[in-house]
């Protein structure tokens, strides 16, 4: 399972629409066409606005494999700086619940895992499910139910 297409589809979308915010951000300071200060305001905020949402908002990229003994996720997160390739292997016998939580009325989508050790419950970070479809979603989440079973 990953969300390679739409974790494409989400880069473009970040990069077209922070490129443009920008290009009318340089073109409103560049030129000496008395553009108003509340219009320029507008468009910083929208520059920082698009890349501090994309960065933050749990935009990332996820591929689950799993074998006979253990499921391993392999992610990173979608922002062009600071990318950092990251996976996590938890065998099937420690697994223990996972939960899915939302952020901003829904908009913002996480998962989160636990695991059981020799001293309780750990928990893994979050993962960011906010680039994936409403059916990878379902389908990740259904993994994981059955797991739990």
């Amino acid at each position: 399972m990953n969300n390679k297409k739409t974790a494409a589809r989400h880069i473009r979308v970040f990069a077209i629409s922070w490129l443009a915010a920008m290009a009318l951000l340089v073109a409103s300071l560049v030129w000496r066409d008395n553009t108003p200060l509340a219009t320029q305001l507008i468009l910083a905020a929208a520059v920082v606005g698009i890349a501090l949402i994309f960065g933050w908002g749990g935009f990332y990229y996820l591929e689950i494999s799993s074998d006979k003994e253990a499921f391993t996720i392999k992610y990173f997160n979608l922002f062009p700086m600071g990318r950092e390739y990251k996976a996590m292997r938890l065998p099937f016998s420690r697994y223990r619940k996972h939960e899915v939580s939302t952020k901003l009325g829904g908009l913002f989508h996480y998962l989160s895992l636990y695991e059981e050790t020799g001293h309780g419950v750990a928990r893994y970070p979050a993962l960011g499910l906010t680039a994936l479809s409403a059916a990878e979603r379902e389908e990740i989440i259904r993994f994981f139910k059955k797991m739990e079973k």
